[in-house]
């Protein structure tokens, strides 16, 4: 599966294309928008795929990198799977026990849960 293909499951999963404006959403579009842009995708392609003007595209990749560069706890958190999913072509077996033991707030545990649905841990 190429990084594309990647990209458009996880869009379709995740419900990217909705007008949804909570956080973890929003993040999680920026990441995409960022990801298919490094792709070499325009920023109108990249806005047809996302239902969206190429203004909101250009908008969403500058928060990217903004909340990228501030390391943002919450963004972080939000695009941690997709940055595992997109950045690896083989991802080393989880153990959920070693995950939980390690987490240290309830965002985490939420993107154990996360990782649980897709299918993540041995």
């Amino acid at each position: 599966m190429t990084k594309i293909d990647k990209i458009k499951e996880l869009i379709e999963k995740d419900g990217l294309v909705t007008k949804s404006r909570h956080r973890y959403l929003v993040d999680k579009r920026n990441y995409m928008f960022n990801a298919l842009r490094e792709e070499g995708f325009t920023f109108q392609k990249i806005g047809e795929i996302f239902e969206r003007n190429h203004a909101t595209i250009i908008n969403g990749i500058k928060k990217h990198k903004q909340l990228t560069k501030h390391k943002d706890y919450d963004y972080i958190i939000n695009t941690k799977l997709y940055k595992e999913e997109l950045e690896s072509d083989y991802i080393e077996p989880r153990s959920i026990e070693d995950d939980v033991l390690r987490c240290q707030d309830l965002k985490e545990l939420k993107l154990i849960q996360e990782r649980i649905l897709m299918g993540k841990y041995f």
